[in-house]
């Protein structure tokens, strides 16, 4: 760049001053199009580059260089002379798509390079491909029409004898893009602020779509997939936009904005949009070369009470307004929010400047074919509507992001939005249809686990034959000693006989305030013969939590390891329970309920989860088939605390099938070294545990461990951990299970792979037996990758919470149009597309520590009524 060859200095508009930027941080030509045009006919190279010659004289644009360096406003240079640079290339058609990848990679300098550039591809003499490449910086969308029908004109004319230099000396004149540039200048930029910060003011969501599908390796940056509506679909949309009085833009920008939503399982949404900035007052611009597109935000909030045409016209009021203030830059808007640069991440396009083969005025002997794709490469996703003879549907994407497989998942769950738009524009959007038919019975694949009926249906009649068949076998072993399950069926005879003679009746409450110890595991049988709900808490909760939790359940007895005195209470110490001449059995009517388990609660008060024993033969049935049964009799260890729902499944699969139950307190379960040991010498073969708890245990690595089969829970299941297990423990198989209390312990099982490398998470899996899982939002069901609630139902979904009021039953619902009684977790997953169920979050305030779920407010409420804590 000389200075004698300078024609005119110019500032830059916001948006090249957004793309530079980009590109100087980055240091690649991010924003380069290309588009081919396959031509059929004698064509005539030579007069094709003069063609090219005379367009770089006629729009300055063309000549246009960019100036910058650190300190210094940027400038775009227009040079007095710079020929567009092309080349011809001799190749065949199969060689096309390699010649098209060089020209992205090489990309543009933009300081020196000429920023249109054009390879004339020769495969024969009537076959040749133009392939035309320029930086979005100099040029738009709309532009692309313009110049190749000025190109087709100018080489009509020098196909008809007119000389190059003729030509020059009668060009038209052109839009000056300097006129636009003096336009912005002028524009009300203080109101436009005070629209936009409106608009996005008190935004907090990031919209970003993570890719949840497992990524294939691809030597493409970007990819792209097209659906073309049929004619009777494009008249569907056209009738309801005339009958709403909207255009077909805003109904396609809606279905961008509520597909983002529903994808991210949230009710606002933001994501931006491309205007074409043409609407300026100015003589000649809709014929002007240059960029004068701008992103502008498009902010969607969902409000499922209302319909699809009441949305409509919401969003069509708010394009409307937001058209007048169309012009202030992106970035400026996004410093209006906190999210700043991550605003906004994905892009809505409609393109409404279609090239037509037939308007370019090519020779009578030249067919054109235009590959009309539009590639938009600033943001991981994007929409593009090319409307055309018949309309075009194009997801854009980066290819080193997402997968082809998820993105046609994608134009999947688009394309069923826009359909029942359509078909039901009065449905409201929480019933909205989010999948197609034939990914409908995907799902209801996915959602089902075994239905299989139990092999018995009391847990006292199991256990019974089970001392029948294994007298002498030690049943139970603690820190103290050991009990044969024939000892162990006396002591829980004698509390039973104990709590008989003290008036206990079937269907009453009992608390179970004992050590993890033989005495526990008595006094929970002893509940269950008495025909009682078993209700264990902690020595560890304070006198408040204990009395809150006797008054709540309704308990009137309580069994302990040793002398404790609660009020309106009978308290019986297991320890010094007499021995009976004779011992009374209960005439126990049937009690659905086995226990009552205590979680944290939302509204900061504990909340009793009533446990079927249904749901219990249920789990345990399970748990033997898929784990258990592979031993005649094994060891295996119980580390869970007995107050948490993660016990259940280790004592009553344990002890219904014959094993022998190692109850690991607390002393033994913190000093890692010593229960490797434990664990080796005692032969365990099934362990269950947290993540956390597992990962410390690993973590001493004393060479290996002999534990076959581990039940995790409770926590993200980290894949290296996994890894780590292998390691130790070689031939063992890892559960990773999920579940809430309130669908009895075990919902899901995935049985990881020791061979998999690629899993970057490890999915919770499948249902199972009898149980239904889905994944939903407000009343529709979720596809493939998009992200819902989690809603149980079938066997294992338990009666509720003991205190029963609207205030606190909220999870427990009967969903959807058949009502489907079961329990909306609040967990936030997805299902992949091996069908197998991911989690990724909660939806509420609630945290996992240790395997155990705690709500924040429950902690707010008890560190309030402290009186070292004042509030303000």
């Amino acid at each position: 760049m000389t200075k004698n060859n300078i024609e005119k200095v110019l500032d830059l508009t916001p948006m090249q001053k957004g793309m530079l930027f980009n590109y100087v941080k980055s240091g690649v030509s991010t924003y380069f199009v290309q588009k081919s045009v396959k031509l059929t006919g004698n064509f005539s190279t030579q007069n094709a580059i003069l063609s090219l010659r005379v367009l770089s004289r006629k729009y300055e644009i063309l000549r246009t260089s960019f100036f910058y360096k650190t300190g210094a406003d940027p400038k775009q240079v227009v040079l007095k002379n710079r020929d567009i640079e092309y080349t011809v290339i001799k190749a065949d058609e199969d060689s096309l798509k390699k010649i098209e990848e060089d020209e992205k990679s090489r990309g543009f300098d933009l300081s020196k390079d000429s920023l249109l550039r054009v390879a004339f591809v020769i495969h024969d003499d009537n076959h040749c491909t133009i392939i035309w490449n320029f930086n979005h910086i100099i040029l738009d969308g709309w532009c692309m029409s313009i110049l190749l029908r000025e190109f087709f004109k100018y080489y009509a004319s020098l196909q008809k004898g007119n000389s190059f230099d003729f030509i020059v000396n009668h060009l038209e004149s052109v839009f000056d893009y300097k006129e636009y540039l003096n336009w912005l200048k002028v524009q009300d930029y203080d109101s436009a602020k005070n629209y936009w910060s409106n608009l996005v003011k008190d935004y907090q969501e990031n919209g970003n779509i993570e890719p949840r599908l497992q990524y294939e390796q691809t030597d493409d940056n970007t990819g792209i997939i097209s659906y073309f509506p049929s004619k009777s679909l494009i008249n569907r949309i056209s009738k309801l936009c005339l009958v709403n009085n909207i255009t077909i833009s805003t109904f396609f920008e809606f279905s961008w904005g509520l597909f983002l939503a529903k994808q991210n399982f949230v009710e606002d949404i933001i994501f931006g949009k491309v205007v074409s900035g043409r609407r300026a007052s100015l003589q000649g611009i809709e014929e002007g070369l240059g960029l004068f597109i701008n992103t502008v935000p498009t902010r969607l909030k969902l409000n499922e009470k209302l319909s699809y045409q009441s949305h409509l016209k919401l969003l069509y009021s708010q394009n409307l307004e937001s058209e007048e203030h169309d012009f202030y830059p992106l970035f400026d808007t996004m410093k209006l929010n906190d999210l700043g640069t991550n605003l906004i991440n994905s892009l809505f396009v409609f393109e409404n400047y279609f090239i037509d083969e037939d308007a370019l005025h090519a020779p009578d002997n030249i067919e054109v074919e235009i590959d009309n794709k539009q590639e938009f490469t600033e943001y991981p996703l994007s929409l593009s509507i090319i409307k055309q003879a018949d309309y075009e549907i194009d997801i854009n994407y980066h290819s080193e992001i997402f997968s082809k497989k998820e993105i046609e998942l994608f134009m999947s769950h688009f394309v069923a939005i826009i359909n029942d738009i359509v078909d039901n524009p009065d449905k409201k959007i929480a019933n909205m249809t989010l999948t197609s038919f034939e990914e409908k019975k995907k799902l209801k694949d996915f959602s089902l686990g075994k239905n299989k009926k139990t092999s018995f249906t009391s847990i006292i009649e199991q256990f019974e034959h089970q001392v029948l068949l294994n007298p002498n076998t030690v049943a139970v072993k603690d820190a103290n000693g050991s009990i044969t399950y024939y000892e162990l069926y006396r002591y829980i005879s004698k509390i039973e006989t104990k709590l008989i003679k003290s008036g206990i009746q079937s269907g009453d409450r009992l608390l179970i305030l004992c050590n993890k110890t033989i005495d526990f595991i008595a006094s929970v049988f002893a509940s269950i013969k008495c025909g009682c709900t078993y209700v264990p808490v902690d020595k560890k909760f304070n006198n408040d939590r204990l009395l809150f939790i006797l008054k709540d359940s309704g308990a009137k007895f309580v069994l302990s390891d040793f002398d404790k005195i609660l009020e309106d209470a009978k308290c019986i110490n297991v320890k010094q329970i007499e021995e009976y001449a004779e011992y009374e059995q209960s005439t126990a009517s049937d009690n659905p309920h086995l226990y009552i388990l205590y979680t944290s609660g939302t509204t900061g008060t504990p909340k009793g989860v009533l446990v079927k024993e249904s749901s219990v033969i249920n789990l345990v049935h399970f748990l033997n088939d898929e784990i258990y049964s592979k031993y005649s009799r094994t060891n295996t260890g119980m580390l869970a605390n007995q107050i948490f729902d993660a016990s259940v499944q280790q004592i009553f699969t344990s002890l219904l099938f014959g094993h022998t139950l190692h109850l690991i307190n607390e002393d033994l379960k913190f000093d890692p070294k010593t229960l490797w040991n434990y664990l080796n010498i005692n032969e365990i073969k099934i362990l269950d545990g947290t993540p956390s708890y597992i990962e410390l245990l690993i973590s001493e690595n004393q060479g290996q461990l002999g534990v076959e089969n581990y039940l995790i829970g409770g926590e993200k299941l980290p894949p290296q951990l996994v890894k780590q297990i292998y390691t130790v423990s070689r031939q063992s198989h890892i559960y990773n299970v999920y579940g809430p209390t309130e669908t009895t312990v075990d919902a899901t099982y995935y049985l990881c792979n020791s061979m998999d490398d690629t899993l970057d998470k490890i999915p919770v899996g499948r249902p199972i037996y009898n149980t239904k899982i889905q994944v939903v939002n407000n009343q529709s069901i979720c596809g493939i990758g998009m992200l819902g609630e989690i809603f149980i139902s079938g066997d294992g979904v338990a009666d509720g919470y003991v205190s029963f009021n609207k205030k606190n039953y909220t999870g427990f619902i009967n969903w959807g149009s058949d009502k489907e009684n079961g329990y909306l977790t609040g967990d936030i997953g997805y299902w992949n597309q091996e069908g197998q169920l991911e989690i990724v979050g909660r939806r509420d305030s609630q945290i996992k520590l240790n395997g155990h779920r705690i709500e924040l407010s429950e902690i707010e409420t008890l560190l309030i009524h402290m009186h070292a804590i004042k509030t303000y």
